[in-house]
């Protein structure tokens, strides 16, 4: 090794010696690596109590007494279940229910019965010791000939949704019949909370009647979920009810729009139509089904299933058929054995024929397409976010379909009878 070589490499290893002592100090200065203060677990705090009641609404439980279900909604259980309901001359009754927990909620029903028509009613729910909801108005109009209801159904949790509600309210309709397809929430609760927040509005101040939709088996494939959440008169959503002069007809066909209708099911259509027909004091007769016997509609369209009910429907005269199913809006003459009775477009007296319209407009996407050419025997067909207003007097019924947006009609017709 020469001298320039040697004066180079020697003090180069000294300067690499110098810093790997260096360096190994300040890894060897700071010790083992142990935290400086023990850190204790984070415990999460219990979730907050809430007793707030939400979602309620207003059904029929029976006619004669009256008696009505009020059921609402608590996340938080309580120590009771009250409707505390004041009387016009100022008493105040205190009706007791129960609770069900069911699917991460509170789920609280209190029957209320002999209650007098023609009152208004100022009442809340809750529990008295813990809390009470805000108090709310139900009118309970007298069951006389002269009334309105409204009609839609297909609703959903939209914003369309949320107008029909308040669009129907402006009308004080005194009941509402929605004819299927309400949430659209299947087994997942928080939908149906959404949706019972949605129409308690409307729900929570007159009756709020539903019938049943393909939509309702979404969940458990039964009406499980259903009967938790909207009890009504019959558990399978089978029932009939007499308001003044008219007889109110509610079916439940199944789950299937193209399956083959119950012959049960067909017998007691058959026996409570025959009852109604024989009845003296029963001057229209409306039936509410969620599958169209008649649409034009081409997403669905007229419905298997109902197809031997429409032979009962000429049968003993019934005058008007509610649907959903399709989610637009549909009415047809009058029809009688699949022929049109009467061509008018508005005015009907004595038309000897079924008016069939679907109502599907309530907010859940409509259909717009529709087979072509029209059939003869549709009237009317439009897809826009709509629901019916029906006025019952003596002999006239008057119905309006409204649009959902902006309040205004955008068909009617009056049926007579003489």
């Amino acid at each position: 090794m020469n001298k320039r070589v040697l004066a180079f490499t020697v003090p180069l290893l000294i300067l690499i010696f110098i810093i790997a002592i260096y360096i190994g100090g300040q890894f060897n200065s700071q010790g083992p690596l142990e935290p400086s203060e023990t850190v204790t677990p984070t415990i999460p705090s219990p979730a907050p109590k809430n007793f707030t009641p939400f979602g309620i609404h207003i059904t029929f439980a029976r006619l004669k007494p009256l008696t009505l279900n009020f059921i609402w909604i608590t996340a938080s259980p309580t120590n009771n279940s009250i409707v505390e309901l004041s009387k016009p001359d100022g008493d105040v009754i205190r009706y007791n229910g129960s609770q069900i927990f069911y699917k991460k909620f509170y789920w609280h029903i209190v029957s209320a019965s002999n209650l007098a028509l023609s009152n208004k009613y100022e009442y809340r729910v809750g529990d008295p010791d813990i809390e009470m909801s805000p108090k709310f108005i139900l009118w309970l109009g007298s069951n006389n000939t002269n009334f309105n209801f409204t009609v839609y159904g297909d609703q959903g949790t939209n914003k369309y949704s949320r107008m029909v509600v308040q669009t129907s309210v402006k009308f004080n309709p005194m009941f509402n019949i929605h004819v299927g397809d309400l949430s659209y929430g299947g087994s997942r609760v928080d939908q149906w909370i959404k949706w019972f927040n949605i129409i308690e509005p409307l729900a929570s101040t007159r009756p709020y009647l539903i019938a049943v939709g393909n939509h309702e088996y979404d969940g458990a494939g039964d009406l499980s979920d259903l009967n938790i959440y909207f009890p009504s008169i019959d558990s399978k959503y089978n029932y009939w009810f007499i308001w003044g002069n008219s007889f109110f007809l509610v079916i439940n066909p199944g789950p299937y729009d193209d399956a083959l209708l119950d012959s049960t099911l067909y017998d007691w259509v058959n026996q409570s139509l025959r009852f109604a027909s024989m009845n003296p004091n029963i001057k229209w007769i409306f039936v509410f089904v969620h599958y169209p016997p008649y649409s034009s509609g081409a997403s669905h369209g007229s419905s298997k299933i109902t197809e031997p009910l429409k032979e009962l429907f000429d049968l003993y005269g019934v005058d008007i058929v509610f649907s959903g199913h399709e989610h637009n809006y549909e009415r047809t003459y009058p029809l009688k054995h699949g022929s049109i009775m009467s061509y008018n477009d508005s005015l009907y007296i004595n038309p000897n024929g079924t008016i069939y319209i679907v109502v599907g407009g309530a907010g859940g996407g409509l259909y717009k397409s529709f087979i072509e050419p029209k059939p003869a025997w549709s009237y009317y067909r439009e897809a826009r976010y709509s629901f019916g207003v029906i006025i019952v007097n003596e002999n006239k019924v008057i119905f309006r379909a409204i649009d959902a947006v902006n309040g205004t009609v955008f068909d009617e017709f009056t049926l007579i009878k003489k």
